[in-house]
């Protein structure tokens, strides 16, 4: 795991975890806490399990994981209130994660949860990558309307105004970027001519944000999305 304390300009390895693969790292109050996954013969990914540093992500400690499942999406919009998103529905935690409890059954993706009640997730039905939201904590959802042929590979979440999507658009497919500050009754779209989609994106006001993976090299912007700067790997 890096960390970096200068918005990116410089990073330090803080710790690692043996024989997993970090999917995620999320911020829970003081806490952080990693989906990490079993690594199989080959280097393939296997089922996620959770852990939580209360150091800054030195030490882990293992944590209840409330199913067995593969990429599955974890989000803590407070330190005892999280969300634990998967194809087969989702889980809530009340308590830091010491016990879950299954909220919906709905195939989701990406949930990312800006308070207890109001989320975001991506979800395949028949076929289709559609955008859906919660104001209930997760147990129903309703459908948000997005640009046709628009794959979802990441979503951030602000506040019940202001939300973004990163994935694909068009054929050929091109990067794309989504905004918007109404909700989603209105989109802003943002291509990127050179960027493929990434894997994560999070923003801490309505102009600061990162957006990055492993592949791709993480990436800063001030102005919402417009713009964006590169910041790791360094350069050379």
């Amino acid at each position: 795991m890096l960390a970096t304390v200068d918005g990116g300009r410089t990073w330090l390895v803080r710790s690692r975890l043996r024989h997993r693969a970090i999917e995620q790292l999320v911020l829970a109050g003081s806490d952080v806490w990693a989906v990490a996954a079993s690594l199989r013969p080959g280097g393939v990914a296997g089922a996620a399990q959770l852990y939580r540093s209360t150091d800054n992500g030195r030490d882990w400690h293992p944590m209840p994981t409330p199913v067995s499942a593969r990429f599955p999406s974890l989000s803590f919009p407070t330190s005892q209130t999280g969300f634990f998103a998967y194809d087969g529905g989702l889980f809530r935690t009340t308590n830091g994660g010491r016990r879950w409890q299954r909220v919906s059954r709905r195939n989701l993706r990406n949930a990312r949860f800006a308070s207890p009640r109001i989320g975001l997730a991506s979800s395949f039905v028949a076929d289709r990558n559609e955008l859906v939201y919660t104001t209930d904590g997760g147990a129903h959802w309703r459908r948000s309307s997005l640009p046709r042929g628009t794959a979802i590979s990441a979503i951030a979440i602000l506040d019940e105004h202001h939300w973004w999507l990163n994935g694909t658009f068009g054929a050929p497919s091109r990067g794309i970027l989504l905004r918007t500050s109404d909700g989603g009754r209105h989109w802003e779209a943002i291509r990127f001519p050179s960027v493929p989609s990434f894997q994560v994106l999070t923003f801490s006001t309505p102009v600061d944000g990162f957006a990055g993976d492993g592949t791709n090299g993480f990436y800063r912007t001030r102005d919402g999305g417009t713009t964006w700067t590169y910041v790791y790997p360094p350069a050379g």
